[in-house]
């Protein structure tokens, strides 16, 4: 196991994160100021999912999603840069979002 020195787990609630860690093991520490960029789902995780629907809507789907978390960069459009920085989030490149 690879977190065997963790301790502290910061989350937001209800999260991947949160579901995987067990209170009994870890101090989680909940975040509560959410920045939505990258997260178009809006379920609070930022994956591959939503890396699919940022793909799905730049291939013209008509999909209900958060158009503004969708604009990973926060340049004001939804385009190919936003989904290559989610790309490079996802693998772990040091990136900032939003």
């Amino acid at each position: 196991n690879q977190c065997e020195s963790l301790k502290i787990i910061y989350c937001y609630e209800n999260s991947s994160a949160d579901e995987y860690f067990s209170a009994d093991k870890y101090t989680k520490i909940y975040l509560t100021s959410v920045s939505t960029s990258g997260d178009p789902n809006g379920d609070g995780d930022i994956n591959a999912k939503d890396a699919v629907l940022l793909a799905q809507k730049l291939a013209g789907w008509a999909l209900d999603i958060d158009d503004s978390a969708a604009d990973v960069n926060g340049d004001g459009d939804i385009n190919a840069k936003d989904a290559v920085l989610l790309a490079q989030f996802l693998a772990g490149w040091d990136v900032t979002l939003g």
